[in-house]
This record gives C-alpha cells, structure tokens and sequence, in this order.
C-alpha cells in the first residue's frame, strides 16, 4: 500500500464541492459529473472516468480516510499486544506474537 498522506487527502476531500455527485449534464447538455450546488464540476468524456469521479465525492472520500486511519490504530494496537507476548517469552505466547508480528507486517 502507497504511503498515504491522510491529512492532506482530508484536506483535499473538505475544500471540494460538498454532497453527493452524479453524472448528469451541464448547461449546454454535455454529459458532466454535478452536485448540488453546481451546474457542473467536470465534463468528462468517458463513462468510466464519469463514474469514478462521481463515486469518490468528498464524503466518500472522507469516509474511507476514517476506515483507514481506525485500521492504523488497530495495527498499532494489535502491535502493541504483540510487544507484550514478545517480553513474555514464554512458549504458546511467544508463538502467537510471532504469527501476529507476521500478520501486520513484522513493523513495530
């Protein structure tokens, strides 16, 4: 997985038109990505970079930024877990931390 600046695709999501977007027409009935409070943010002529862009509005966007960062602070609590069983070092935890250390990616 790419190194994700989330707080700067937040940054980009908030600053963008709000609300749902949908495919539709503008003005002079060119086929254009809308929402609610514009006539058009982009005519696009392919179908497929219309619905991509139309699916990932800002509050789609803003919703697997938040499922992203809850998985980074459930890894770093599972790493965390981890740590213990590691200092433990006794037999089956010694074992499981290795299995989980191998799960979430060998990264403290």
């Amino acid at each position: 997985m790419p190194d994700l600046d989330l707080d700067a695709l937040t940054g980009v999501a908030e600053a963008a038109t709000s609300g749902e977007w949908r495919i539709g027409s503008d003005p002079l009935g060119q086929i254009a990505v809308r929402a609610e409070k514009r006539d058009a943010l982009a005519v696009v002529t392919w179908d497929d970079d219309r619905t991509h862009i139309a699916t990932f509005d800002p509050p789609t966007v803003l919703a697997l930024i938040a499922e992203a960062r809850e998985a980074e602070r459930l890894r770093r609590e599972v790493a965390a877990l981890v740590d213990v069983g590691e200092r433990d070092g006794r037999g089956n935890s010694l074992d499981l931390a290795r299995r989980l250390r191998a799960l979430i990616g060998g990264e403290r």
